[in-house]
């Protein structure tokens, strides 16, 4: 028995990073998201993709979780750092949303969690 994710779900997950972004306490953050390279030069990119891209800022719309570039040397870890928490940001709403688990023996390091059912 396989098990997909639908379109429902991902919608779902664009719209909680959507509502995060939309507090943030940087004014163009909304609209910056929305409008990233990636949809001008890959119009047709896959859903993952198009997460990342409206996703890649989140962590500045969580003051709690904000990344600050006072806590850090140099500009270049200040970036990863700041890359590295709204990934993991991103993989929780993704977990929750689209109902998926880190697994270790997997190729992608997630799947389905059981008893989470998923339909079209």
């Amino acid at each position: 028995m396989g098990f997909y994710i639908t379109m429902d779900s991902i919608n779902c997950v664009k719209k909680k990073i959507e509502g995060i972004i939309e507090k943030s306490a940087v004014p163009e953050d909304p609209i910056h998201a929305k409008n990233t390279w990636l949809l001008k030069l890959k119009p047709d990119a896959d859903e993952a993709l198009k997460i990342a891209a409206l996703g890649h800022d989140i962590e500045r719309a969580i003051e709690e979780q904000k990344v600050r570039r006072k806590d850090y040397i140099s500009y270049d870890e200040f970036k990863k750092a700041h890359a590295l928490n709204g990934a993991k940001i991103l993989k929780e709403i993704m977990m929750k949303w689209l109902c998926i688990a880190p697994h270790k023996s997997s190729s992608t390091g997630l799947q389905i969690r059981r008893g989470c059912r998923i339909k079209s």
